[in-house]
């Protein structure tokens, strides 16, 4: 039996059951396309949109509907290959992540006794510029940069949440705020990246990871240059006025009660 199908472990593909082909073709499509997905964090995981169409248009072999590609989706999220959820924002979004049962289709395996680390067809420096290289070969030095500055900035980061011990979501975050600098060709330098992580840092000890992950999300989403930290402090500044007038009413409420016991008083004394 072929080891691999589009990459994929033909073994553990039979044993989820009712995946067939063309739900590998598509899975393929999404593997390789992820990293140019909106990204968005949903209670505390990173999701990425499909767009049906888009997917339809580069795959016309499959010659399936949106109503047939929506129940291939589904049937791998029941399978637990992939996760799903429904945004309402303005209308309906489908997001997706990897369920727990993807792992086991890219697993590496011994084979008759022979150790053989057989990979899915995802390239190790897959980046944002894919496309770029198919339409000109002459940006392959550019691609390389790209990914050495990648690997350099992964490096840092894994160094940087270990020693800070954050959690898996938080680099989730910054991990996807570097894929979208990437994208962006707005590669930072090293004077850059320590800045970054500093902010990161002081914010984090601040105003808490949930409250970074808000910003960094929002700024990506709202196509920012930069995270747009000072939002942060505008925050705590509003909820800060809204606490003080939240107080002074109480204490004027006091006091007009205070003042009606003490006139209902004198009138008793008449």
């Amino acid at each position: 039996m072929k080891y691999t199908i589009e990459g994929f472990n033909q073994e553990e593909t039979l044993r989820l059951g009712n995946i067939d082909v063309i739900d590998l073709v598509i899975l393929r499509w999404i593997v390789d396309f992820e990293p140019k997905m909106t990204k968005k964090i949903i209670d505390n995981e990173a999701y990425f949109w499909i767009n049906y169409q888009s997917l339809l248009e580069a795959l016309p072999i499959l010659d399936i509907k949106k109503l047939a590609l929506y129940r291939r989706l589904d049937k791998m999220c029941n399978a637990e290959i992939l996760k799903h959820k429904n945004i309402k924002e303005n209308g309906n979004y489908s997001y997706y992540s990897f369920g727990k049962n993807y792992s086991n289709l890219i697993i590496s395996q011994k084979i008759e006794g022979i150790s053989s680390t057989i990979e899915p067809y995802i390239a190790k420096d897959r980046t944002l510029l894919s496309s770029k290289i198919e339409q000109n070969n002459s940006s392959i030095k550019e691609i390389h940069l790209l990914n050495n500055s990648k690997e350099n900035i992964k490096e840092k980061l894994e160094k940087f949440v270990l020693e800070n011990n954050y959690t898996k979501n938080l680099k989730e975050a910054i991990s996807l705020w570097f894929d979208y600098k990437l994208e962006r060709k707005e590669n930072y330098k090293e004077t850059g990246l320590k800045s970054l992580l500093t902010q990161i840092k002081n914010n984090v000890n601040k105003f808490g990871e949930e409250k970074v992950i808000e910003v960094i999300t929002a700024s990506m989403a709202s196509n920012y240059k930069g995270i747009i930290f000072d939002k942060l402090k505008k925050d705590e500044v509003r909820q800060s006025t809204k606490t003080y007038m939240t107080n002074f009413e109480r204490s004027q409420e006091a006091l007009a009660k205070a003042r009606r016991e003490f006139e209902s008083e004198q009138k008793g004394n008449i």
